[in-house]
């Protein structure tokens, strides 16, 4: 089994015999990964469908393509089987059903082997579904993040949020996926988002046991900040610079807060939960993202923050642009067009920090950040530049999820900018990118340093 990385428990020791025996049987299996009731067998893809075969204790409900006394084999990614899948299905049988009594009956707990691809990013990503890998570069920095999503659950239902579909990991899998963080990516920030995070009954205990992983940088935690409030105690956590909280606060008016969230009489929940968490020392920066509900509320909101929170410990403000993703087609209607947003944006940011707040830059999102072109002057160079991801946007074309004009391509931040979403470039067009250094109608030159 040389060239395998193992994260293979004691109580899973089975899965070592079990993998190298498929391999000798012919079987091309890359990833071996028990988590959550299933154990997954990911062949070398060869095709346009790469087939996993499933195996699970035997349920006579559940649908199966063969079984032995405890348990079942199933396959997924492919519609069809080709001759030669279903030999490896036999074939696959065949080391189960020879395996079988090491195996215990219930597949709980996590345990993987998989041939490493040589980028950690993409072996954490084939480890864990729940996880996203994003990078970015400041002129002094790498920085690297890691998102975990903890769960799809939320008490809110944002009319705008991004947050993908998954199953929830168990408390077993989060610890090893923060294991594998720690070990293959050092040094790395570790998002828990969601969903909701704090849903987790034992969600504060997971905090602590991420902060213990003595690879992992910082833990930051997405929420709304509701049960903070009165559920979970944010002072049975340490404060400290390895920890901070990213809390979305899009109104201080209620009726707005309601638009915003999709939830009901919840403001006053989530004022509490951002004092309590600021009460007991902790790192926040307050997230607004901007949408058609709350554009005319921004000066409002950020003119009521001296009075709803603790002077001792204010905490940082940060404004984002709608993502608009395309599972959500309501959100399209509440896109705000960037030569309206960016001054509204840029206002409520002065007026912060006016006030003694401390404002992050309106570049420094990766995908709800502004096109640094439709905010002049603001200095591009001093924002994080993001990694893109491959076939995440094109120029001029609608079949990528981000889009920038043709003319972009002459840009000194393409490497870094995805230019809009493929919702508000269908809606409002590509005219606002202008490349930077270039003119726009009337003289004007956009985002000049």
């Amino acid at each position: 089994m040389s060239g395998v990385v193992g994260f293979v428990s004691a109580r899973h020791a089975w899965l070592k015999p079990l993998y190298a025996d498929m391999r000798r049987k012919g079987l091309a299996i890359r990833d071996a990964v028990l988590a959550d009731g299933a154990l997954r067998l990911s062949l070398e893809p060869r095709g346009a469908s790469p087939l996993t075969l499933v195996i699970r204790s035997r349920r006579e409900e559940l649908p199966a393509w063969g079984t032995t006394e405890r348990h079942s084999l199933g396959f997924e990614g492919a519609a069809d089987l080709t001759r030669a899948e279903e030999g490896a299905l036999s074939r696959a049988l065949d080391v189960l059903t020879a395996h079988e009594a090491t195996i215990p009956p219930r597949l709980d707990g996590f345990s993987a082997l998989i041939i490493p691809s040589g980028e950690p990013d993409r072996d954490l990503a084939r480890l864990f579904a729940f996880l996203d890998v994003e990078r970015s570069r400041t002129p002094t920095d790498d920085i690297v993040e890691v998102l975990v999503r903890v769960t799809s659950k939320c008490n809110q239902a944002c009319p705008f949020c991004s947050a993908p579909q998954h199953d929830r990991p168990s408390s077993e899998t989060l610890l090893a996926c923060f294991s594998a963080v720690s070990r293959l990516l050092p040094g790395a920030t570790l998002t828990l988002t969601g969903g909701e995070p704090t849903i987790r009954p034992r969600f504060l205990d997971e905090v602590k046991t991420a902060r213990a992983q003595p690879g992992i940088g910082r833990v930051n935690v997405q929420t709304n900040a509701v049960l903070f409030a009165d559920r979970a105690d944010p002072a049975a956590l340490e404060p400290g610079s390895d920890v901070s909280f990213f809390v979305s606060l899009h109104a201080v008016d209620q009726t707005i807060y309601d638009a915003c969230t999709g939830s009901r009489g919840q403001l006053p929940a989530a004022l509490a939960g951002i004092q309590r968490l600021l009460g007991a020392g902790h790192d926040v920066t307050l997230n607004t993202v901007v949408t058609r509900d709350n554009l005319a509320h921004l000066d409002a909101l950020v003119r009521a923050l001296p009075g709803l929170l603790p002077v001792e410990n204010r905490p940082a403000l940060h404004f984002s642009a709608l993502m608009c993703p395309e599972r959500r087609p309501q959100a399209e209607e509440l896109l705000v067009r960037y030569a309206e947003l960016a001054p509204a944006v840029q206002r409520a940011a002065a007026l912060a920090k006016e006030l003694g707040f401390r404002v992050e830059s309106l570049l420094s999102s990766t995908h709800a950040s502004l096109p640094a072109c439709t905010v002049p002057g603001l200095n591009a160079a001093e924002r994080p530049a993001p990694a893109l991801g491959t076939h995440e946007t094109g120029y001029g074309d609608t079949d990528t999820p981000w889009v920038k004009a043709d003319t972009c391509r002459d840009c000194r931040e393409t490497a870094h900018c995805l230019g809009v979403s493929r919702p508000y470039a269908r809606r409002f067009g590509l005219e606002e990118l202008v490349p930077l250094g270039t003119s726009r109608p009337g003289g004007q030159t956009p985002g000049r340093d």
